[in-house]
């Protein structure tokens, strides 16, 4: 059996029970605007597509009205009210929420026990050592489900919205994020985190490799040889973005080496002096074994072959490298 198929029928009918449940939990009157069907919490079945995202947790997350209201309202921008009148809003039966936004109706699921009911098949299943790790680990989970009977008018802006709620619920114990319409898994890290505050939140998922981001390529590879070149001759501009402030999220990439294994890892920027460059590893290595993800780190300029960063219009400059191994991933997989 497929390891994604197997994740699919292991908690899809858990997710979609809760989210009927939490139909029949809240007044109609929240509900009235995007017309959902409370009293046929039948009308949800596990075939139908569940527009959710799911972050798994080490340990069960303690919610409540006003902390989940304050953490929504800093994530979308909108002010938290528990008038069901205002225009955005959040109600709680807990480990169930309401939260009503401008983009929808979502519900948010805060649940202290495993988001995969048989663990023992799932990783009997699942073949990569990283998800493996983390189905084995998790002991909760907290989602953030689309709950109207009919799809989003922008789809879009509704997982720009749950993307955002996603990276501020993961907190400092999130293992991974679940996307259950595609049914993949990708590991937390800063640069998901990053990237699901985005205006293209599934990008997180892009490439995963079924929860794996490592990628085989040649030293010599004439695509990633172009591409080195061509962010060598703009280091300039990414030095000169970093020193004026014109721009933020300055990253590198790097070849860091130990032994016979070599990774080309990203660093997150804290500062730059004459030969250096020091930060933050962005990455969690999987063959140079002697360095974690968030370490301190620094980076020989000259060893520099990418480096990225937003700028002021929130648009990505550079990552000339990216393109080559994100081409490389697809035909790997």
């Amino acid at each position: 059996m497929n390891p994604s198929f197997c994740r699919l029928v292991l908690t899809g009918s858990l997710h979609l029970a809760a989210a009927a449940l939490c139909l029949t939990l809240f007044s109609a009157a929240a509900l009235a605007d995007d017309k959902l069907q409370v009293n046929k919490p039948a009308t949800i079945a596990p075939q139908e597509r569940l527009l959710s995202l799911v972050v798994l947790l080490h340990e069960p997350r303690e919610l409540d009205e006003h902390t989940l209201g304050a953490l929504v309202s800093k994530a979308v921008g909108v002010k938290h009210s528990h008038d069901e009148s205002k225009g955005s809003f959040v109600v709680a039966k807990p480990p169930h929420f309401l939260v009503k936004l401008k983009s929808g109706s979502y519900v948010i699921n805060n649940i202290a026990k495993p988001y995969v009911e048989n663990s023992n098949k799932a990783l009997d299943e699942i073949k990569e050592p990283e998800l493996r790790k983390v189905v084995a680990a998790h002991h909760a989970w907290v989602s953030i489900d689309w709950a109207s009977a009919t799809e989003p008018e922008d789809i879009q802006q509704s997982y720009q919205d749950m993307g955002k709620i996603a990276a501020a619920l993961a907190g400092n114990d999130a293992l991974a994020i679940y996307h259950p319409e595609i049914d993949d898994f990708v590991l937390y890290s800063e640069a998901v985190g990053k990237t699901l505050c985005s205006d293209d939140p599934l990008q997180a998922f892009a490439n995963s490799g079924g929860g794996s981001d490592v990628v085989s390529i040649r030293d010599d590879d004439p695509q990633l040889l172009a591409a080195q070149e061509q962010a060598k001759k703009g280091w300039h501009e990414f030095m000169h973005a970093f020193r004026e402030k014109a721009g933020t999220e300055f990253a590198v990439k790097g070849r860091i080496s130990e032994g016979d294994h070599t990774e080309y890892l990203w660093l997150s920027v804290d500062s730059i002096d004459e030969t250096k460059i020091h930060g933050r590893l962005d990455n969690e290595p999987a063959t140079v074994t002697n360095l974690k993800m968030g370490q301190d780190l620094h980076i020989q300029i000259a060893d520099v072959d990418d480096w990225i960063y937003l700028n002021k219009e929130k648009k990505p400059v550079g990552g000339y490298t990216i393109k080559v191994f994100d081409q490389r991933a697809q035909s790997q997989q």
